[in-house]
């Protein structure tokens, strides 16, 4: 006997890694969350220019509380917006002086992408390989 469960998009797997028994999602899944978050900081920090150091300074890993399942990588330095999407021509309002463009350099949003696509397999590949109590069988995880 084998079980299906099918997931539509991220939304889908917290919820069924939510239904879980509580203990099971916390140990099995919370560690796993937090290394692909801990890598995705890591790399942005990395990648970011170290000029100042203040991008980099500035990536952190919000890790909820100790029952959640959420963990949220995410940057406080009030100028990253600018570095990551760029800036349209300025001109200043009274001289009307060209302050010029800001190409943008995005390294958050396709690392974030690439870690998520990562965090999602290795979250299907552990909840194959689980074991629950009185079920037989191993379940299968599709995405859709």
């Amino acid at each position: 006997m084998s079980a299906s469960l099918q997931l539509d998009g991220v939304a889908e797997l917290r919820a069924a890694l939510m239904a879980l028994p509580e203990q099971m999602s916390r140990d099995e899944f919370r560690p796993l969350l937090q290394s692909h978050a801990e890598s995705l900081a890591a790399e942005v920090r990395d990648a970011y220019p170290k000029v100042t150091g203040n991008l980099a300074d500035h990536v952190k890993v919000d890790k909820g509380d100790v029952s959640s399942l959420r963990v949220r990588v995410r940057t406080t330095a009030k100028h990253a917006h600018l570095y990551e999407y760029g800036t349209v021509r300025r001109f200043t309002a009274g001289t009307g002086a060209n302050r010029g463009t800001m190409p943008a350099r995005p390294i958050f949003v396709p690392a974030a992408i690439r870690w998520r696509a990562r965090m999602v397999t290795a979250t299907k590949a552990a909840l194959q390989r689980m074991r629950i109590p009185g079920f037989t069988g191993s379940a299968e995880v599709r995405e859709s």
